[in-house]
């Protein structure tokens, strides 16, 4: 009797210990993910309405506990001193002067790059190369002056993959090339077959994976150096929202021109005073122009909308007036060096269902609140993002912290 008992229950036993064994393996699985980042794992998810990839969220473990239905944001993982004391190597490609194909952004980074302490003449012992290549030619003016004519023949990834395989690295080295395009644009059969090697760090990148990926910050355009950083508050700021730009750009992530949508839905809030809504070529109902400089300079809000592409160049010009970028209806989803800046805790989201609602919202946040998002952004953004230097430094630092959890993956997989 005693021996049938045990045989009927031998296979729920096998089941039990079968589901504690899985339960303890994804438990193994998350430590050493946690171990990786060096912050705990609360969730993992798809996200294909915010990043059409995987979205991660780094919390500390005293911040209290998370559900998986919580809103996953991606928070920086902070670097520490060992990472920081264990900087990469970098081999510098002189591509761009040999050869005459250099823009006035490539050169800027090149001067910045050539007598850094990281630079090493031997590419053996670099992590990364830098060729230097990019499609920048709106920089130092929007003209599309910016490039010389032999830039522009390689200023696009199929022919930056043809020039760079033409051209190997001293000892035919694998390490990745790096390439600094706008956009980052499918991975070509030909880019993907020739160029594995071939790394674009661009603006914008809608499958950004943090522990492989750079998004740059657009430069600054040298006929706006007049701004200056201005942090104001509702007692001393002439304004408090105001936006400025042409509404002729049609974004290819929505039907239409949803810059234009966006400023037909607010241009009635346009007061004259606290509020500015103006189109860059012409003034509505007649109204006086106002100086682009002059509204970000003396605002607590500077409205980001998407033009051509999600990305732009008024963002970093927002930053360093002082003032609160505010996405309305945005696809620029995936932010400049998010690996080390908590961009939730500077700008504002105005989703597409809110749109008619934008300064409603805005007026409703708090003086406590607006004092520390231009706290964060004076005291925390603009150190990494303000000067050619300032970003170069930053990138290095992400691709530091990159190898480190590379290294450290490979580790645990062994």
């Amino acid at each position: 009797m005693l021996a049938e008992i045990n045989n009927t229950w031998t296979p729920f036993r096998i089941k039990i210990l079968g589901r504690l064994l899985f339960l303890l393996s994804l438990s193994f699985v998350f430590y050493h993910l946690g171990t990786i980042t060096g912050s705990p794992i609360v969730a993992i998810r798809a996200d294909h309405t915010e990043t059409n990839g995987l979205k991660f969220e780094f919390l500390n473990s005293t911040a209290g506990t998370k559900t998986a239905e919580t809103k996953l944001k991606q928070q920086p993982p902070k670097l520490d001193k060992q990472v920081v004391n264990s900087s990469i190597k970098f081999y510098l490609e002189s591509l761009i002067l040999e050869y005459n194909t250099t823009s006035v952004y490539s050169r800027e980074i090149y001067d910045f790059l050539e007598n850094h302490p990281q630079r090493t003449l031997d590419v053996s012992e670099a992590t990364v190369s830098f060729t230097l290549f990019n499609n920048e030619n709106n920089y130092p003016n929007f003209d599309s002056k910016g490039m010389d004519r032999k830039g522009k023949d390689i200023a696009n990834f199929d022919k930056a993959c043809d020039f760079v395989k033409d051209r190997p690295l001293p000892n035919d080295s694998q390490i990745p090339r790096i390439i600094m395009f706008c956009n980052a644009e499918p991975g070509t059969p030909k880019r993907q077959a020739y160029c594995p090697s071939l790394r674009n760090i661009p603006y914008e990148n809608m499958n950004f994976n943090p522990l492989t990926d750079i998004i740059a910050i657009p430069p600054s355009l040298k006929t706006h150096t007049a701004i200056n950083y201005n942090a104001l508050s509702r007692a001393n700021a002439k304004y408090l929202v105001t936006f400025k730009a042409t509404t002729t750009r049609n974004t290819k992530f929505y039907y239409g021109n949803i810059r234009k949508t966006v400023f037909d839905l607010l241009a009635p809030y346009d007061n004259d005073k606290d509020i500015i809504i103006r189109d860059k070529t012409k003034s509505p109902q007649n109204k006086t122009a106002r100086d682009y400089v002059d509204l970000l300079e003396n605002t607590i809000f500077g409205l980001n909308v998407d033009g051509d592409l999600p990305w732009c160049y008024r963002f970093i010009e927002i930053l360093k007036s002082g003032s609160i970028p505010v996405f309305v209806a945005s696809a620029w989803r995936n932010l400049p060096y998010s690996q080390l800046i908590d961009w939730d805790k500077a700008v504002v989201r105005i989703e597409i269902g809110d749109m008619g609602k934008t300064i409603d919202i805005l007026r409703s946040i708090s003086d406590e609140e607006i004092a520390r998002r231009q706290a964060y952004i004076r005291d925390i953004i603009l150190p990494r993002v303000e000067t050619r230097e300032q970003q170069m430094s930053t990138t290095l630092e992400i691709l530091t912290l990159q190898e480190k959890w590379k290294r450290k993956m490979e580790k645990h997989l062994l």
